[in-house]
């Protein structure tokens, strides 16, 4: 047990009141704590709660540390027992601490939660991202497939001097293609050609999507008509025939 003689004289003391309410009642707490102090406690100890009374209400007020000397050296216990230039340093309520602390918490757990939000929408993006490139990688593999069996119908190429062969240019809206043909061969067998030879991003206009027009002589070319129609009954039995390639909705 410590005695009188071995308690250190107090120089500073930190105090921190139990309910945040204790700033709000206490207007001149200085005033308040050294009367409460002096004449009722002798020695403080560390970690120990204590009361003081304001007004007919009793505060309890938590020792969090307690020094001794110039400057302040923290002890377990002190003897404020006429100490004139007691210093009383007040930190945050017990209860103040608690509502940061739980306020902390909960911003964290918002924080976490919309972390894993942003986590799980950036992995559904990924994912529809990955499963749109794959269909679309699909479908390119499906068009391409459909174009090289579509070639494979076609007739040879005729020789660009052989009797009756028509050099078919058809505009497309980015770039043009051309084959040989002979001018028996019939527009159905020319639309099979441009079908086969569209660039990727002509892929829509596959099947019967679009129209293949002549301006001299006028003729339009559609889908399931004139499907025995040959180049020379078209008129198209020049040198070359110049087609455009026109898309419908």
């Amino acid at each position: 047990m410590l005695s009188s003689v071995d308690v250190p004289r107090a120089s500073l003391v930190r105090l921190r009141p139990a309910r945040t309410r204790f700033y709000e009642e206490a207007e001149d707490q200085q005033s308040l704590l050294q009367a409460g102090l002096h004449g009722v406690y002798t020695v403080l100890c560390c970690g120990e709660t204590i009361r003081i009374a304001n007004c007919g209400e009793e505060f309890e007020l938590l020792v969090s540390e307690v020094c001794t000397g110039i400057p302040p050296t923290p002890v377990e216990a002190v003897c404020i027992v006429d100490v004139e230039a007691l210093e009383v340093d007040m930190g945050e309520s017990l209860e103040g601490e608690e509502e940061r602390i739980a306020q902390e918490r909960r911003a964290e757990e918002t924080a976490r939660a919309a972390q894993a939000a942003a986590q799980a929408a950036a992995a559904q993006a990924a994912a529809q991202a990955a499963a749109a490139e794959a269909e679309a990688a699909r479908a390119a593999a499906a068009a391409g497939a459909h174009q090289a069996e579509l070639a494979a119908w076609l007739p040879a190429e005729p020789q660009a001097a052989a009797r009756g062969t028509v050099r078919v240019l058809v505009r497309l809206p980015t770039t043009r293609i051309s084959r040989r043909f002979g001018s028996g061969a019939t527009l159905q067998q020319v639309r099979t050609w441009v079908e086969s030879a569209l660039p990727e991003t002509l892929h829509g206009a596959l099947g019967d999507r679009f129209e293949l027009v002549s301006t001299h002589p006028r003729y339009v070319s559609r889908a399931g008509e004139g499907g025995e129609t040959t180049l020379e009954m078209a008129g198209l039995d020049g040198e070359q025939a110049m087609l455009n390639l026109r898309l419908l909705e």
